[in-house]
């Protein structure tokens, strides 16, 4: 999967009140445990089944993406993630920066009412 965001891109925000979230859109999250925010991905929604294997994200029994790990451990959360559900109104984001990102590796599955923003790339415009 090639990066979606490129330096000099222009893109907007729009908060998911006005729009709906689904498997694939860019989201920029607050995170509970510290006040940062965090831009991922959303690789996971209801009901969806995530795991690592061998640095092979997997969902729903259907091999992702390959990533990145630093190390061949089970520690690191890039090459092994024991299998996790999505429950309703949860999201399973991911950077695309996989080595080097917080994300819900780290700190699990995030509630819809995490979710602060949506990006947004107008084609009307670019």
């Amino acid at each position: 999967m090639q990066p979606e965001i490129q330096r000099g891109d222009k893109r907007y925000f729009v908060y998911p009140k006005l729009t709906t979230v689904a498997k694939g859109d860019i989201v920029l999250v607050n995170s509970i445990a510290a006040t940062v925010q965090y831009l991922c991905r959303v690789v996971a929604i209801d009901g969806d089944k995530v795991k690592i294997n061998e640095g092979q994200l997997i969902v729903n029994s259907k091999a992702e993406r390959q990533l990145n790990p630093r190390l061949k451990l089970e520690q690191d959360r890039s090459f092994f993630l024991a299998e996790i559900e999505v429950r309703p109104n949860y999201f399973f984001c991911m950077n695309d920066n996989d080595r080097n990102s917080d994300d819900s590796r780290q700190h699990g599955i995030f509630e819809r009412r995490q979710i602060a923003a949506k990006l947004i790339r107008p084609k009307a415009f670019f």
